[in-house]
């Protein structure tokens, strides 16, 4: 392992983008990344031995603040987001993927929250940009987005690493590509663990880096658009297990992970439990937490659910939920049945995990109490993400602003 570089005279931020074969979307992504009202920042894009027109993309912006490096060979995910960390040089790292896109003031509103608070870590809010190959065809080519006032906020650490026991995912945490890092701190981490990023990279970083930095910042407003495609390894791992999560699977070659959890499942939550565990393993500052296993078992009933919403195929899959359930604990056993087989759990069942049906649970909670508000394209005009997050950028300038930081807790 290489340490992170360290220069005299590093930028202020890198923006890490690493990418394989979606030339389609980094061009998108990178004219966002270019599009910053701040100037004291570096790009690098990470090609994971691309055979598509990614070189010729990145080549055709011809850009100052561009760096563009390879790997010799096609590497799984987390070795390839190792391998691109190893080129960036700013004093905070964050990475923004290709499916993914910053808003224009992302950067200059970042920078001034770390700056002013002399924070060591910040996550940033997001808006969600369905794209023209999004599963929802009714949604495609949209934007959901709050319309709730723009805040700042202290997290604790304490507070919200238990949260991540549950197995599950959420883009108000600290994960890479929603947070800007300080560089000390990811070299301190990578220094004690080895390595960041192992099977699910963003939870990964996300549990390590907690145990690093007890208060972080929120920025809880939409400065990043999260990109949902068909090619989005993280959506189709949820919806279809298609060819992204194929090829996510294909690239750890003979290495089997899924051993540590007490099912051989490929679904979400048992991703995300497997990489808790082998974090666990290389972490001390992790030693005092464990998974909570009824939030386990219920988080992969709700991935095979999804699923199988999807038209996906999981009669065996839930063989093997109840049989692995009835090898637990009686006390894990009924309390994972009284939650598969509450009101709530058996009204969502019958309403589906598709979109079309959360679309409308949204428009019912903006009217309710004006949190979310879809945008479409057709509409607004914008034709792809970059496109969006210019719209989003000027709809944010219009959204109140709370005046002060919240405290920690």
């Amino acid at each position: 392992m290489n340490p992170i570089a360290a220069r005299s005279g590093s930028p202020f931020f890198s923006i890490v983008m690493p990418t394989r074969n979606r030339a389609h979307l980094l061009r998108h992504s990178l004219r966002s990344a270019l599009n910053q009202t701040f100037d004291d920042y570096e790009i690098v894009v990470s090609d994971n031995y691309s055979d598509d027109e990614t070189p010729q993309v990145v080549r055709g912006l011809d850009h100052p603040r561009l760096r563009y490096v390879r790997t010799t060979e096609a590497m799984s995910m987390p070795d390839h987001w190792e391998f691109a960390l190893d080129h960036a040089r700013g004093q905070f790292v964050g990475y923004l993927c290709d499916d993914d896109a910053f808003t224009a003031p992302a950067l200059a509103r970042a920078a001034e929250a770390l700056q002013k608070h002399a924070a060591k870590l910040i996550v940033l809010g997001w808006a969600k940009y369905s794209g023209s190959t999004s599963f929802e065809a009714p949604i495609r080519n949209s934007v959901l987005m709050p319309v709730k006032p723009a805040g700042l906020s202290w997290k604790m650490s304490q507070e919200t690493l238990p949260q991540m026991t549950k197995c599950r995912l959420s883009l108000d945490l600290p994960l890479m590509l929603n947070s800007f890092c300080q560089r000390e701190v990811l070299e301190q981490v990578r220094r004690e663990a080895g390595k960041l990023f192992i099977l699910a990279p963003d939870y990964s970083f996300s549990l390590m880096i907690q145990t690093a930095v007890p208060t972080w910042l929120h920025l809880d407003e939409p400065l990043r658009l999260q990109g949902e495609f068909a090619e989005s390894i993280g959506t189709t791992q949820l919806r279809n297990r298609g060819q992204a999560a194929q090829v996510f699977l294909k690239e750890f070659g003979n290495q089997s992970f899924f051993g540590r959890s007490p099912m051989d499942l490929y679904l979400m939550s048992n991703v995300l439990a497997n990489t808790f565990q082998l974090c666990k393993n290389r972490l001390k500052g992790l030693a005092g937490f464990d998974i909570d296993w009824v939030s386990y078992f219920e988080g992969c009933w709700i991935d095979m659910a999804t699923l199988a919403d999807y038209d996906v195929e999981v009669r065996d899959d839930r063989e093997v939920f109840w049989r692995v359930l009835g090898e637990q604990s009686s006390d894990i056993q009924t309390k994972v049945k009284d939650k598969i087989n509450s009101p709530e759990m058996q009204a969502r069942l019958r309403q589906g995990w598709r979109h079309p049906s959360w679309q409308l649970r949204v428009r019912w909670n903006f009217w309710r109490n004006k949190s979310w508000q879809y945008y479409r394209g057709s509409k607004y005009g914008f034709s792809n993400i970059f496109e969006a997050a210019q719209l989003v950028t000027k709809l944010n300038g219009k959204r109140p602003r709370t005046g002060a930081l919240e405290p920690a807790g």
